[in-house]
């Protein structure tokens, strides 16, 4: 069987990816497409999660080995073909492409087509492709590293510039702390 599988993003209105993949193609044959076809860095994790119908992630598949209990199954990418996961037209899973700040592209189950194909390929990408890891966002825990530094830094209307060395540390009166 032939799987035709659709990509969104939640953060990009305008993006699509679409491949086609053969349905005993492994996880790792689809991860390597979907990053050469969003020319995306090959160091990062990434993950492939099930999910229900709300999009709610039930099982993971991981890149690499994980050291999991072995009460849960572990699935690794390179050992799982698609067809283990993937089997009616509109199952869904999850992309994690940039696990630190947990973000995703949507795979649908668009169609199943008899017959085969040797090898996943890209069919169509149209859009802005999303950025593959915020670093402001690791950093700061926020878009604008400027909303980082607000009026409420330390939590105080009365913060100033002042109190900062010039190393930007807060600098202490230690005559004033009890040892």
């Amino acid at each position: 069987m032939t799987y035709r599988l659709l990509f969104l993003s939640k953060e990009v209105d305008n993006f699509k990816l679409e491949i086609e993949a053969p349905s005993t193609a492994t996880f790792l044959e689809l991860n390597d497409l979907i990053i050469s076809s969003l020319k995306y860095s090959k160091g990062e994790l990434t993950s492939f999660f099930n999910c229900d119908e709300e999009w709610e992630p039930y099982q993971e598949i991981t890149l690499v080995e994980m050291d999991v209990s072995s009460e849960n199954d572990s699935y690794v990418m390179e050992n799982t073909r698609l067809e283990e996961f993937l089997a009616d037209e509109g199952d869904k899973m999850i992309y994690v492409f940039d696990i630190l700040n947990n973000r995703s592209l949507y795979l649908t189950l668009r169609e199943v087509k008899p017959g085969t194909i040797a090898k996943p390929k890209c069919t169509k990408l149209v859009g802005q492709i999303p950025v593959q890891i915020k670093m402001e966002q690791f950093v700061t825990g926020k878009k604008d590293s400027k909303e980082f530094l607000d009026d409420d830094f330390y939590g105080s209307d009365e913060y100033s510039d002042d109190e900062l060395d010039s190393e930007g540390f807060s600098e202490v009166d230690m005559s004033e702390i009890d040892i």
